[in-house]
């Protein structure tokens, strides 16, 4: 018989006792039953159907029950339905017991393939957590690990974050504040659990994970197992394959609690198993600044076949080692330049200045130069003169004259003696610290003989005249140089040019000339950007032309160069690039336009502006308009640009860049300030030509009072006109009418034949064509038309004007419809802001009319956008129209805030939405103090209980330490009484007694912020950086209370509740009181 056709309870409890029923079926009946969706009654239904689950399930023969997901979703079902009655719960913990639950969990995790069913899997983690919630369950530590081994097995495989909890939860049971795992326990998580929990580390369950694993290894009596655990740890995670970066950052956190010898023997054990991480935990090593042994650092660079990362490291850490290796370093990097090689060298250097052997270091270099090797270039020797900064002032002359002696033996003795005159140049130029610098210029004087010996040399090859040049910036000295033709001779000679333009001579220019035309692209770039001030002085107007030509011609990025505010100083040299410039427009005209706008106006002649101009106006691209403007600053009045209308028509109608319209403009307002009959002209011409040039006429004689109105009258009917064929000319309509609001009944066909069907732009514009439009259209109908708008700045921005420009009493009554109406939320929210915000002192209903418009907002279901509008409007309210407030009114906007609130605990939108609604909040309560405080004076309470929900939205909702810090200032608002806040008197006594007065009231409820503080510190948990934020709050509130509320709250508070305070109070005794030290 089918369980369909039975109408007994007999028969009902007899077909669910039968061992041979079908697993569904039993399902299906009891969870009708459960329901009341079977005509069958059966007493007691809750108590049999939940003793026949457990009988079921402890069955350890029969599994069949066991392992069926419908099953233990039945089981979840009766034991949520025992939560209702009282008496029944009892019976749960007897059927739990008798059937060994704990044994069941033990046999599903090992027996049941959770794998391959999630949904079964999280059925049975969440009924397990259930019954734990009732009952303490017992497993030996064996079994705990385990457990907890499996279920983070599965947390990996399935990513079920409900898996770690109950790990977790598991975990605690056998590790508590008196009993841990045995030291085999302990091991055996290492091996079993460890590798899964690292993997799971960017779960967001990672916290618990953390504390598991701090239990289990930095547990201050396991820390003596530590080095044996890892070494369970590494055998079982090269087995199971675990990554290198688990590995490497489970050693990061275990590396810091153990001695150096035990680090160094981790380390190896580590790298055995997993050889690539040997880099990566050698980084981590350094920077936990332990000091490591010179023979475990010298293993480790011959294991790694030296490798130069592990080098630099090893080197880093030990200075032994950087000695050691020092000739291979070297050797290395003469091999080749690369920027691993150069970073490993610098390191070296480092090594040889803290080990004071700079004489050994600059013999190993001198050993180790040849050409095209990394150790004679610049970057190197420049490398070289930071740390040659260090040394004493006998140590420099020591090594100034070892190799200014045996100069002559090497040609590479001049790259040495490079390096330290860096160094002492730096003494010149002021770049060093003041300290240091005052003892290379006692350095620098000592040197001189043995440095002017260097310039008698003349030897002539390129590091040599490298060195002479920067000789003859640190000393005043003026030898003479024989000629040469490289490119660091000739920074010798300007240098020596520079110090004295006596030395310029007509053949050496020549020269240097003829070395810059054939030089290659940096010994240009150098002279353009280090010698530009000489090359005006010393060059004529010619070798200027050929100086400028050259570097332009093949430099591809020169605005750089071009924007230098010290060049464009430099007259000559500046007039000869901008005749470039101009002349060169034809071949490359956008780029030329980009130089032409790094130049300033002023750097311009008259002439070469009037060029430039004419060559920008045939650019056909918008890379010129830029320049154009810049240019017209100081206008010529004679471009063709300026002086030619049909010219200047077509340049303002090519694009619709908005930049075309202000040339021209700017163009017109010249001529109107010459009284140029070009203007008288153009009015004439522009009556019935290009639409665009005439607005820009009729803008720039607007500004200077001269308002063609024969012109102005013709654009508008134009406009008005091609409005029905070309809606752009709609933008320079509005403009028009803007700055002649008068009636105009003509205009209202084409915009009704325009609104017929139109975008949303258009619309916007047409609505704000219509707000021009004063007594054209009634404001009842401007007021429709915008409720069937989409908001816009616009459209908003069109009705606040137009509604400034009304009577009161008309106001007074749109308001008034506004409230009646039944529009949409979020345009009534709109426009209801809009009134608050555009009223005056004058108003006589404002008052009345602004209590009934925020009980509207409070009767709107309004949106996270609305929401923050509002906010917005009423804290301006709040702050500039005070005599619109009441009390009644004041204490709505509290009504309002405390809605938001509420709102806001059960927020489902964006995080950024929840962060901002959050800040508006705490912002409109502050304005609430900071303005209307005194309205509240013995209804402390009215305004403090509005600070708790506003707490407990930071801790459910997990917000970040912004919002944190938003509540602090309004906390600070609140405790921090301000005389102007709480009364109007004016006498320093009242005003005294008033704020006192404030206080004590205040004290009264305050105590319920810390309370409650407390409260949800144990419930949720909270983002370090807001609880330091929130407990900033806390602070200002203890300053505010005495002793004896101090001790109400300690009195009010359970134990648990009074350690979080205990700890709160102590914070505050130590970081949050002034101290006057």
């Amino acid at each position: 018989m089918s369980w369909k056709e039975i109408r007994t309870t007999e028969g009902i409890t007899r077909f669910l006792r039968n061992q041979k029923c079908p697993i569904s079926d039993v399902c299906t009946v009891s969870e009708k039953l459960l329901e009341n969706d079977e005509p069958v009654a059966l007493p007691d239904k809750e108590r049999f159907i939940f003793e026949l689950v457990c009988d079921r399930l402890g069955q350890t023969k029969n599994r069949e029950y066991r392992t069926s997901r419908e099953f233990w979703e039945l089981f979840q079902k009766v034991w949520l339905a025992f939560d209702a009655t009282e008496s029944l719960k009892s019976t749960r913990i007897k059927c739990i017991n008798r059937i060994r639950f704990n044994d069941l969990v033990v046999s599903m995790l090992s027996d049941v393939e959770f794998e391959n069913d999630i949904e079964f899997l999280v059925i049975f983690v969440n009924s397990v957590n259930l019954v734990m919630n009732e009952l303490r369950l017992s497993f030996s530590s064996d079994t705990n690990v385990e457990m907890v081994a499996r279920l983070l097995d599965l947390a990996l495989k399935t990513k079920q974050d409900s898996c770690i909890k109950l790990a977790y939860r598991l975990f605690k049971m056998a590790n508590t504040t008196t009993l841990h795992y045995s030291k085999k326990n302990a091991a055996y998580f290492c091996a079993e659990c460890l590798p899964s929990l690292l993997c799971l580390m960017n779960s967001n369950e990672a916290q618990l994970l953390e504390g598991m694993l701090r239990e289990v290894l930095l547990r201050r009596d396991a820390i003596p197992d530590l080095k044996e655990n890892i070494g369970f740890f590494c055998n079982s995670a090269y087995v199971k394959r675990i990554k290198g970066s688990s590995v490497a950052e489970l050693f990061q956190r275990i590396a810091g609690r153990l001695a150096v010898s035990d680090v160094e023997q981790i380390y190896m054990e580590i790298v055995s198993k997993f050889p690539d991480v040997k880099v990566d935990l050698l980084r981590r090593i350094v920077a936990m600044n332990k000091v490591l042994s010179a023979r475990f650092l010298t293993d480790l660079v011959e294991s790694s076949n030296l490798n130069l990362e592990i080098l630099q490291f090893a080197i880093n850490k030990n200075v032994d080692v950087g000695l050691h290796y020092s000739s291979k370093i070297f050797e290395l990097a003469s091999t080749g330049f690369d920027e691993q090689k150069f970073q490993l060298l610098s390191t070296l250097l480092d090594v040889y200045a803290k080990a004071r052997e700079i004489d050994e270091l600059f013999d190993l270099w001198l050993k180790n130069c040849h050409p095209k090797s990394v150790l004679i270039s610049d970057q190197f020797v420049t490398q070289v003169s930071q740390v040659i900064v260090d040394l004493s002032q006998k140590q420099i002359i020591a090594l100034i004259g070892k190799y200014v002696e045996t100069f002559e033996d090497s040609e590479w003795n001049a790259v040495l003696l490079s390096a330290i005159a860096k160094c002492l140049l730096s003494s010149v130029t002021g770049s060093t610290h003041v300290a240091v610098t005052k003892t290379l210029q006692q350095t620098v004087q000592e040197a001189k003989p043995l440095f002017l010996r260097v310039l008698d040399r003349k030897v002539g090859n390129a590091h040599y005249w490298k060195l002479a040049t920067m000789i003859l910036m640190i000393y005043d000295v003026e030898p003479d140089l024989p000629s040469g033709e490289l490119d660091e001779y000739y920074f010798a000679y300007l240098r020596l040019c520079e110090r004295n333009l006596s030395h310029r001579n007509e053949a050496q220019v020549s020269q240097f000339i003829n070395h810059y035309i054939k030089s290659d692209l940096s010994f240009k770039r150098v002279i353009f950007k280090r010698w530009f001030v000489l090359m005006n002085a010393m060059l004529d107007k010619q070798q200027l032309r050929t100086l400028v030509e050259e570097y332009l011609r093949v430099e591809r990025e020169p605005v750089k160069v071009l924007s230098n505010g010290v060049l464009h100083e430099q007259i000559n040299l500046v007039r000869e690039i901008i005749n470039y410039i101009v002349h060169h427009f034809s071949e490359d005209p956008e780029n030329m336009a980009r130089y032409t706008e790094q130049i300033p106006v002023y750097c311009y002649s008259r002439a070469q502006r009037e060029h430039a101009l004419d060559a920008l106006v045939s650019v056909p691209s918008e890379a010129s308009l830029a320049s154009i403007l810049m240019l017209l600053s100081q206008p010529t009045l004679r471009s063709k640009l300026e002086s030619n209308l049909d010219v200047l028509i077509t340049f303002v109608d090519l694009s619709d860049d908005h930049r075309r319209m202000d040339i021209a403009e700017k163009i017109f307002d010249a001529h109107l300030r010459q009284g140029s009959s070009f203007v008288c002209d153009a009015e004439k011409e522009l009556q019935s030509k290009s639409l665009k040039t005439a607005l820009c006429l009729l803008r720039a004689e607007r500004k200077v009072g001269k308002l063609n109105t024969q012109l102005f009258e013709a654009t508008v009917k134009r406009c008005v006109d091609s409005l029905s064929t070309d809606t752009r000319s709609l933008d320079f309509l509005v403009e028009l009418k803007s700055w002649n609001r008068e009636a105009d009944p003509s205009i209202k066909p084409v915009i009704r034949e325009l609104g017929a069907n139109c975008d949303e732009l258009t619309s916007a514009k047409l609505f704000s064509l219509v707000c021009q439009l004063k007594n054209t259209y009634s404001p009842a109908y401007v007021l429709a038309l915008y409720m069937n708008l989409k908001d816009s700045s616009e459209v908003i921005d069109s009705l606040r004007t137009y509604l400034r420009e009304l009577g009161l009493e008309e106001i007074s009554a749109l308001w008034m419809w506004a409230l009646e109406s039944d529009e949409l939320c979020s345009k009534l929210c709109s426009l209801i802001g809009l009134f608050l915000q555009i009223q005056t002192s004058g108003n006589q209903y404002a008052q009345r009319l602004a209590i009934a418009s925020v009980s509207k907002l409070l009767d709107l279901q309004l949106s996270t956008k609305d929401m923050l509008y509002v906010a917005q409007v009423l804290k301006q309210v709040l702050s500039s129209s005070h005599w619109m407030l009441t009390q009644y009114t004041v204490e709505l906007i509290i009504t309002f805030v405390n809605r938001v609130t509420k709102q806001l605990l059960d927020f489902e939108g964006s995080p950024d939405d929840r962060q901002a609604l959050f800040a508006q909040n705490c912002q409109l309560l502050s304005n609430v103090l900071l303005f209307q405080r005194f309205r509240f004076s013995n209804r402390q309470h009215l305004i403090t209980l509005s600070f708790i929900p506003l707490m407990e939205c930071l801790f459910k909702l997990k917000m970040d330490a912004s919002a944190g810090l938003a509540y602090q200032r309004l906390v600070g608002n609140l405790c921090e009484i301000s005389a102007s806040s709480v009364t109007n008197a004016e006498t320093e006594s009242s005003l005294t007694s008033a704020v006192s007065y404030m206080k004590f009231q205040l004290r009264k409820f305050a105590s319920l912020l810390i309370m409650n503080y407390v409260k949800f510190y144990l419930i949720y948990r909270l983002d370090p950086a807001t609880k330091e934020a929130l407990e900033g709050s806390m602070f200002v509130i203890f300053d505010l209370l005495t002793i004896n509320e101090l001790n109400y709250i300690n009195l009010s508070l359970d134990s648990q509740a009074r350690v979080v305070y205990k700890t709160l109070f102590d914070d505050y005794k130590k970081f949050g009181k002034w101290r006057e030290e």
